[in-house]
């Protein structure tokens, strides 16, 4: 049994909605806050990205998204397919422990069964086609190199076709030109699909061209850049990409005022393309 694609007009009923979430690690007593009080919402087809320093909670945020860490107060609404279950895709930031060993890559992708159907080798297939890429399917994963197992782990989170995307740093072992590709081909799937897509990224080329909007959190909850216990998250709206004709119109270049502006609140610190 297999999952027939949507059509490209066909969306989720609803988006994802958090709502006054706050999260923190360890007991009451002696309890670490990681983030407070963080509402947004992304509508099917956008894309929202996180940016900020190493150990800031984007990863928190987006396990908490996911269910595997439990808020402290608040709540998360996923987005709704109607009477069919939620397809919900990741793609993790440590790739290559989140593929068997023993598996090549197109039976790894194969065991990936978000809503326990396994897709067949054509679509499989399709999606490494539609994203352009030149992966040997046959490999195992001690033969492939950082690189091409996110490709793959792009690739299988992609093939199912997924309602609610959620990426953690998906280009960060990508070289420029692949990353560029990607970022381009992943942002016209999730226009075209109507796809929910969370995002951590670091570099801003990838958030100027992909993001609708983007959260930028300024600080390390572990440290002394705490804002009322926690570190402060500002939001931005991608005016810039939005004005675009299409993912595939841009030349590359990372230009215009909300890259202005991004350069501005991250000290040039993710301008690497």
């Amino acid at each position: 049994m297999t999952v027939a694609p949507r059509s490209e007009s066909e969306s989720s009923t609803g988006p994802l909605v958090v709502r006054k979430l706050s999260a923190w690690h360890g007991t009451a007593a002696g309890r670490r806050d990681v983030f407070a009080d963080v509402s947004f919402t992304v509508e099917p087809g956008e894309i929202v990205g996180i940016f900020g320093p190493n150990g800031c909670g984007k990863t928190t945020l987006l396990r908490t998204i996911l269910g595997l860490h439990a808020p402290c107060t608040g709540d998360v609404t996923l987005p709704s397919p109607g009477t069919r279950p939620l397809r919900t895709a990741v793609i993790p930031q440590s790739h290559r422990d989140s593929f068997f060993s023993w598996a090549s890559l197109r039976l790894n992708l194969g065991l990936a069964r978000p809503d326990g159907v396994t897709p067949d080798a054509r679509r499989i297939e399709a999606a490494r086609d539609q994203l352009g890429l030149d992966l040997d399917l046959g490999l195992r994963p001690a033969q492939c190199s950082d690189g091409m197992l996110q490709q793959a782990a792009i690739l299988r989170a992609l093939a199912h076709d997924p309602d609610l995307l959620v990426a953690d740093e998906p280009f960060s072992a990508l070289d420029v030109e692949v990353a560029m590709r990607l970022r381009q081909r992943l942002r016209d799937l999730v226009t075209r699909r109507r796809m929910v897509a969370v995002a951590v990224l670091h570099d801003l080329g990838s958030i100027v061209h992909m993001c609708d909007r983007v959260m930028v959190i300024g600080g390390r909850p572990y440290s002394t850049e705490q804002v009322d216990g926690c570190v402060a998250a500002r939001f931005f709206e991608n005016r810039w990409r939005s004005a675009q004709a299409s993912p595939e119109a841009s030349d590359g270049r990372v230009d215009g005022s909300f890259a202005e502006i991004m350069r501005r609140v991250l000290g040039g610190a993710g301008d690497h393309g």
